[in-house]
């Protein structure tokens, strides 16, 4: 089975899928990521384990749908993917920072260690 396949079988349920798990999964890739974060509204749980060709861009991707509020806000509760290897432990903010001009940001702070954040500009 390809990525793509796999994308055109989930399509139909997009706008009532909730969870979705993959553990040591060749086949996933950002074009997953992405394209879940774009479209699953509805999603809460969003977690891919030792998925090795999962990058920064699906978590952007996800950033960036939590500051536009195209999916439920409980999924900041459970971002676990293999670049937050603390699993639900980071407090996402949509921010604006004056750099010159406004710029839209995502403020991610961790719960354990509140001087750890990462700011991403979206």
């Amino acid at each position: 089975m390809s990525e793509s396949l796999l994308l055109r079988i989930l399509t139909p349920s997009f706008h009532s899928l909730e969870s979705i798990t993959f553990t040591n999964n060749e086949l996933i890739s950002d074009k997953f990521g992405v394209a879940i974060a774009k479209k699953c509204h509805r999603l809460e749980h969003f977690v891919l384990n030792s998925c090795r060709r999962i990058t920064a861009v699906t978590a952007v991707a996800f950033c960036e749908a939590l500051v536009q509020q195209r999916i439920s806000p409980t999924l900041q509760q459970f971002l676990s993917n293999p670049l937050l290897s603390c699993g639900p432990c980071w407090i996402a903010q949509g921010i604006v920072v004056n750099i010159g001009f406004d710029r839209n940001a995502l403020l991610l702070e961790n719960k354990v260690e509140r001087s750890l954040v990462i700011l991403i500009y979206l």
